[in-house]
């Protein structure tokens, strides 16, 4: 609060400073006393040596002997109220070159010379000066004894822009000593005579003044009220843009406080672009409050951004624009799981409010500050299988929360007992034994100790969570691990099975191979024996033929994953595709197929195929077709369950089919009982088989 002083004080009455009156050394105690026995020497420097030995003597007699003499050097100079407006500027002088020290020495003398000499308004005005001088040097109890001697020896005086500045000055002294309800009265009071007088500039130095006691009182409501009163005032078009964008940016932070985050942005802009491009103090503070607002709207990235832009714009920050800006990259950083950048971020701005603290300018969103970023510590170092750090940093935070409960309650207790002082609460206070009070006081303690427990078993549950939850990951991962495993098993076993599978089939196939060259032999060996052939070209193309009818169910089998049937529908495409190029030159042969895809196990195969190559070779050899072209017809019907219907024919003439007992006949019906069928006779006249057999 007194560097708000030291900064607000050119706004409000051009001065600023701090300093206390140090004890004077005994040779320039004799110089000064010099000056003032001077008898030609000039009344100014007489009366303002005399006034530094006031300021600086302990002694009560030897004082009240200086402030004697001083009076009558006064009242014998002939424009004594001019000496004290002399001494006034003199101590506005002193407080802006910084020397505050002076500054109160000068402002106390000019108030004692105008008020021998001075009208009531000049003794006001210089009783401001010097409250405000007290101020700057931490001097808050003697500027509140200034502010209510005045009052009380004036208390008659009409309300008006005098006495409301002393007013507003006891008011200010109150809201040091965090006394905001007797600060907020002493404002209003104040307003009520600026109103009255017109002083647009004092209306709206209380209105503000007022928004920041109910700020303080977390009444955010009606600080934010009384700030747009100023910012509506008339006199508010003719200020400098820097206030605006104080004002604004007030707004801003009040708006963010009551969580209306829409519209603290939307007055941060209003604060920016009134304010001066080259005041980049007040430019970083209104980044700052806009990145809290973003960050709390849920826009963490521009947040952070801007935030950043604060901290890495190469300018000297103040300590609270370093606390808030690294608290907001802290919060960013902490959504964003950046943990490690996180940590710093929050460390330094913890710094930053330890410092703010031992200044003694700490408030609730300093507390704030602390608080969160310690529990954000604390979350981070149990991330990092910290729990020790975690728990030590709760504690730290809540520590912190007992202690700031702990200093308002003694404030609201201090507060109490300052109220207790006034009329029937005299006699309540009178009742209160120290017993009584330290009973409240133990039932506090207890309390924070209760919070603090409460705190210590939060932490424990979260560790134990976090135990928990690591145990039930490890036993997931363990189970997954164990069903895995029971997979693998799994398909190594059906691999194994598919694996022996093969080996079996593939000695089937190696024995029917064998089977069909025995028949391949057989069949060769009968048609030899049959000696029909005098024609060794025509003996072997038939034998040819034979044996490509069963090479095409084994070519067929290679081809397909199955190795232990035969598609029959594409078998006897390729069959008849083979037929057309192989007797290409015995005349046009047109083939016409109808076979449903049909899985046929192979010995089964083997005899069909046989069987529909000795049809095709007895239609080559007998049929003479019309014009030239044999016309073949090949289809199989399913009559039943299991059972089907091989339909061959040709369009030869029954007459011209062959031989009933020749070789291709007699294989045929031989094939036809091997696999367990039945040759039914055609009832067509041209030549046609059917042949009826089941499928397994």
């Amino acid at each position: 609060m007194n560097l708000l002083f030291k900064i607000a004080l050119p706004c409000l009455l051009g001065i600023a400073g701090t300093a206390v009156a140090q004890k004077l050394q005994p040779k320039e105690e004799s110089e000064l006393l010099e000056k003032v026995n001077s008898v030609n020497g000039n009344d100014t420097i007489r009366i303002e040596s005399l006034s530094r030995l006031i300021d600086a003597e302990k002694s009560k007699d030897k004082r009240e002997q200086y402030v004697a003499r001083f009076y009558d050097l006064v009242g014998n100079i002939k424009d004594p109220k001019g000496l004290g407006h002399y001494f006034l500027r003199n101590a506005e002088h002193c407080s802006l070159s910084g020397k505050y020290n002076d500054g109160v020495s000068k402002a106390r003398t000019g108030l004692l010379v105008l008020k021998a000499h001075g009208s009531t308004e000049e003794y006001f005005r210089a009783a401001s000066l010097l409250s405000i001088s007290l101020h700057t040097v931490k001097k808050i109890d003697e500027a509140l004894a200034l502010c209510n001697t005045i009052l009380f020896e004036y208390h008659s005086y009409p309300e008006g822009k005098a006495k409301s500045g002393i007013l507003s000055k006891r008011g200010m002294t109150y809201f040091e000593k965090k006394d905001y309800r007797r600060a907020l009265a002493d404002f209003k009071a104040a307003l009520n005579g600026y109103r009255k007088d017109g002083a647009r500039n004092g209306m709206s130095f209380t209105y503000n003044e007022i928004s920041r006691c109910y700020q303080e009182m977390n009444q955010f409501q009606e600080a934010a009220a009384y700030v747009l009163k100023t910012v509506r005032d008339p006199v508010f078009k003719d200020q400098p843009y820097a206030n605006k964008a104080l004002l604004y940016d007030r707004l801003a932070f009040i708006y963010f406080k009551m969580r209306r985050y829409g519209t603290s942005l939307a007055y941060s802009d209003t604060a920016r672009a009134n304010c001066p491009s080259d005041n980049l103090n007040l430019i970083k503070q209104i980044k700052t409050n806009k990145a809290m607002a973003l960050f709390f709207s849920e826009d963490s990235h521009n947040a952070l951004q801007l935030a950043e832009e604060v901290i890495g714009d190469g300018l000297k920050m103040n300590t609270y624009r370093k606390r808030d800006a690294y608290y907001v990259v802290g919060l960013c950083q902490f959504k964003s799981a950046n943990f490690l950048k996180a940590q710093k971020s929050f460390e330094t701005a913890i710094t930053a409010a330890r410092i703010i603290d031992s200044m003694g300018y700490g408030n609730a969103h300093n507390f704030d500050v602390i608080f969160d970023s310690k529990k954000k510590l604390s979350l981070i170092a149990l991330g990092n299988n910290n729990p020790e750090k975690s728990y030590a940093l709760l504690e730290q935070s809540y520590q912190a929360a007992h202690e700031r409960l702990k200093a308002v309650k003694d404030e609201q207790l201090h507060k109490e007992v300052n109220t207790f002082e006034l009329g029937e609460k005299k006699r309540e206070v009178r009742q209160l034994t120290r017993e009584q009070l330290r009973n409240r006081l133990e039932i506090k303690e207890q309390q924070n100790k209760m919070l603090l427990l409460i705190g210590s078993l939060v932490v424990a549950l979260l560790v134990a969570g976090f135990t928990y939850r690591g145990y039930c990951i490890k036993k997931r991962n363990a189970r997954e691990q164990e069903q895995k495993r029971k997979t693998i098993e799994r398909q190594n076993e059906r691999l194994e099975a598919a694996f022996k599978e093969r080996g079996v089939l593939l000695k089937e196939i190696h024995h029917r191979v064998k089977n069909n060259f025995q028949m391949v032999i057989s069949l060769l060996q009968i048609q030899a024996d049959e000696g029909e052939y005098s024609n060794v070209e025509a003996f072997m193309e038939e034998a040819v033929s034979r044996i490509l009818s069963m090479s095409l169910i084994h070519q067929n089998l290679y081809q397909s994953d199955n190795l232990s049937e035969v598609d029959f529908s594409e078998y006897i495409s390729e069959l008849v595709t083979y037929t057309e190029s192989a007797f290409a030159g015995e005349g046009k042969v047109v083939f016409k197929t109808a076979i449903p895809n049909v899985m046929v196990d192979l010995q089964l195969a083997v005899p069909l195929g046989l069987i529909l190559n000795e049809m095709i070779l007895n239609s080559l050899k007998h049929v003479k077709g019309v014009g030239g072209t044999i016309k073949i017809s090949i289809s199989l019907e399913q009559e039943q369950e299991g059972s089907y219907l091989l339909c061959y024919d040709d369009n030869g003439k029954k007459e011209t089919a062959g031989n009933a007992n020749s070789f291709g006949i007699e294989l045929i019906k031989l094939l036809v009982r091997q696999i367990e069928g039945e040759l039914l006779p055609a009832a067509a006249k041209n030549v046609s088989y059917r042949i009826r057999f089941n499928i397994t």
